[in-house]
């Protein structure tokens, strides 16, 4: 009997080798049969050895200084772009970024409020203390930064 096992990643082939190697059933076997599961084994105990030195050369190689320094900086360029994006993001209308009602956007206007980034630096007390600003359009715009992941800046404590 043949059985086809695949491996999404070498620590699923190293469980899965040190679980096969043991004996859990045992099967009455003919000697060929005996011999062919023996040599199986031996093959696969080698295929282990080898993945696992494999294994440790990979975790010395990621560890090496030189890797390390351009892991390092690969990560400081994904970060900046990412403040870049969402810098350009901050830097939109309000009305095209987000789906507020007439009154919402009427009552930013108002205020002087075009862009994300002039509204995210403003705090629920300072946009309720707006002209026809209920407590229903500013749920409605903190529902719509919700849904685009942003928030209304935190009101900052006083002593």
């Amino acid at each position: 009997m043949k059985i086809h096992v695949e491996f999404n990643s070498i620590a699923e082939m190293v469980n899965f080798s040190k679980f096969a190697g043991n004996d859990l059933v045992q099967v009455p076997l003919s000697n060929n049969q005996q011999q062919s599961d023996d040599a199986y084994k031996a093959k696969y105990e080698r295929t282990e050895a080898n993945l696992e030195r494999a294994y440790e050369r990979l975790r010395e190689i990621n560890s090496h200084p030189k890797i390390v320094e351009i892991l390092k900086q690969e990560e400081i360029k994904k970060n900046a772009k990412a403040w870049d994006e969402r810098e350009k993001i901050k830097k939109e209308a309000v009305e095209n970024s987000l789906e507020l009602g007439a009154r919402a956007l009427n009552c930013l206007k108002a205020e002087n409020i075009f862009t994300l980034k002039d509204l995210l630096s403003k705090t629920e007390n300072e946009l309720i203390k707006i002209p026809n600003m209920g407590k229903l359009t500013l749920k409605e715009i903190k529902e719509e930064l919700a849904k685009n992941k942003m928030k209304l800046k935190r009101p900052s404590k006083q002593l």
